[in-house]
């Protein structure tokens, strides 16, 4: 848990990896206040469309204010839920140069010198793999409701761990794989390599993705999750636990030349 806090240090030490995170917080501001802009203009209508008609009744009266405000709650989670999902992988060409400047910083030389078309090539993979990554968590998010959810008609209390133990851990294990796929992605290591990290390391990345969840309702914070992930990444492959594999040939290269 310790290790998600690690990113600050880092940024502040190296003023290239601060102004990164500092164009990378000002765009995901602008695309979640879009999102949920977007959303306030559009709650009233929803509501107006789905509710019925007001009885005379007290009681009908009652049931139509908590249902009315039922579905403003209900709007409002699938808006804030909407503007996360648009904007992780509008993020990813920032989030990946966050990354690259933190690994450089880390390292004190680059893996490779990357030009413009290769560096396009990269940023479209990534946001493709971030798209990848997001519909995994969401249907894998939807499953563990959904299972609470039936095991909670059964037996509500173990629903209700269910939906907790499971959704947490998920979230956890989700935001350590999601910050670190920066750093593997400029790395040009594999999807299937990169999953095999969690297996070797999952107490260690669980307890990292918890706090990284819970820093992520902090839209300033959420940089410094990915530069916290790629410092982990890191002290991982020097350690023999992740493969790097241009920062590999790097190593090789720079000792054949010594």
């Amino acid at each position: 848990m310790k290790s998600a806090f690690g990113g600050f240090g880092v940024a502040l030490r190296h003023p290239k990896v601060l102004v990164w995170c500092g164009a990378a917080f000002v765009l995901y501001a602008l695309v979640m206040v879009a999102v949920l802009y977007a959303a306030a203009s559009w709650d009233e209508r929803f509501v107006q469309a789905v509710m019925w008609e007001r009885g005379p009744a007290w009681w009908q009266s009652a049931l139509y204010e908590v249902a009315r405000a039922g579905l403003y709650v209900l709007w409002w989670i699938v808006a804030l839920l909407a503007s996360f999902t648009a904007a992780l992988p509008l993020m990813a060409p920032l989030f990946a140069f966050v990354a690259e400047a933190t690994e450089v910083a880390f390292y004190g030389y680059p893996a490779q010198e990357t030009t413009f078309m290769e560096l396009a090539k990269e940023i479209g993979k990534g946001v493709l793999r971030s798209l990848v990554l997001v519909a995994v968590n969401i249907i894998a998010a939807g499953f563990i409701w959904l299972l609470g959810s039936l095991l909670g008609l059964l037996f509500p209390p173990l629903g209700t761990v269910v939906a907790i133990v499971l959704g947490g851990g998920w979230a956890a294990l989700w935001y350590g794989v999601l910050g670190m796929n920066y750093t593997f992605e400029n790395s040009h290591t594999s999807l299937g390599k990169q999953m095999q990290v969690p297996q070797r390391i999952l107490p260690l990345l669980l307890g990292y993705g918890t706090v990284a969840h819970l820093m992520s309702y902090i839209p300033p914070l959420v940089p410094f999750i990915v530069v916290s992930a790629t410092v982990l990444v890191c002290r991982l492959e020097v350690h023999g636990h992740a493969e790097l594999k241009l920062r590999a040939a790097a190593k090789a290269q720079r000792t054949g030349d010594a």
